[in-house]
């Protein structure tokens, strides 16, 4: 019998509500006891193959036991059809939700399907809200990962050459980072999101930009000018995108219902998605050709 339920889904934020979890922290690297569950499913859904979709898709995954979910014939999937999914171009609820699950917000319901009478949605548990909290033990440094960065180092002109032990340091501390702001039963693809995010930003947020700011920021021929200016047009974009979610993002993270150590407003968290200073120094070329194309077609702000 195919499953037939509606996923339910969170009132505040729209996000679909996680499956109940057992009270131990689960491992990540046994297959056999537990698997990684996509909230936003099924991966066939039309919805889901946009730019946005695939950002959608990969923003919200659980650690969940096999048990419940896709082992068996009381399990998630063999009851639920998934949630109610925004349109393939309604990019604006697909980027409001991609915010709030990125930044680890954990609705006050779930989904219980252990419940007697069937699967039930009932508020989280004191004991669930701290197993949800938990934080995934660091990455462990390799010697792969060693030379990765060694590599990666060459590839850079002016990169300093550094030791092993250097390296190593290095890593540590940057996994130890990557682990503070994770949860261990939640997880979230990078990639796809900040491709999202970038062209969310630079393609549908710059419209009402000065004409004036554009042309300087076009024709100015110092380049650190136009690194300066373009972050300020990133930071303007983030600021316009999340204005409509400032209020209830604020209301979650006071709460606690997010991951503690995420920025406690939006515009920090849109712009760390979209990577280092260097990394948004590299999005300096696709600035320029949006706005190039919003003077041609004479659609900037008066």
């Amino acid at each position: 019998m195919a499953a037939e339920l509606i996923t339910p889904t969170d009132e505040l934020s729209g996000l679909p509500l996680s499956i109940a979890p057992p009270p131990v922290i689960l491992q990540r690297n046994r297959p056999d006891v537990a698997n990684w569950h996509h909230l936003y499913h099924p991966h066939s859904a039309p919805e889901l193959a946009s730019l946005g979709g695939q950002a959608l898709r990969n923003s919200r995954v659980q650690l969940v036991p096999i048990r419940d979910h896709n082992t068996g014939p009381n399990t998630y999937h063999a009851m639920y059809a998934g949630p109610a999914l925004p349109e393939a171009d309604d990019i604006d609820t697909q980027f409001a939700l991609c915010v709030f699950s990125c930044a680890g917000y954990v609705p006050d319901k779930v989904i219980d399907l252990r419940a007697k009478g069937g699967p039930t949605v009932r508020p989280i548990t004191g004991v669930e809200r701290t197993v949800f909290n938990a934080a995934p033990k660091p990455l462990a440094v390799h010697s792969r990962d060693i030379e990765w960065y060694r590599k990666k180092q060459q590839d850079q002109d002016d990169a300093p050459q550094l030791s092993s032990n250097e390296i190593r340091r290095r890593l540590k501390t940057h996994y130890a980072r990557q682990a503070a702001f994770s949860r261990n039963n939640f997880r979230y693809a990078y990639e796809p999101v900040r491709d999202f995010f970038e062209s969310y930003l630079i393609t549908d947020q710059m419209l009402d930009v000065k004409p004036r700011f554009i042309k300087k920021f076009l024709t100015t021929n110092d380049e650190n000018t136009r690194v300066e200016m373009g972050e300020i047009l990133l930071i303007r974009a983030a600021v316009v995108s999340t204005s409509g979610l400032l209020k209830t993002y604020r209301q979650l993270h006071k709460a606690g219902s997010m991951n503690r150590n995420m920025p406690p407003v939006p515009i920090e968290l849109v712009r760390d998605k979209l990577g280092s200073a260097n990394s948004r120094r590299q999005l300096i070329p696709k600035l320029t050709l949006c706005l190039e194309g919003i003077i041609e077609h004479g659609v900037a702000a008066a």
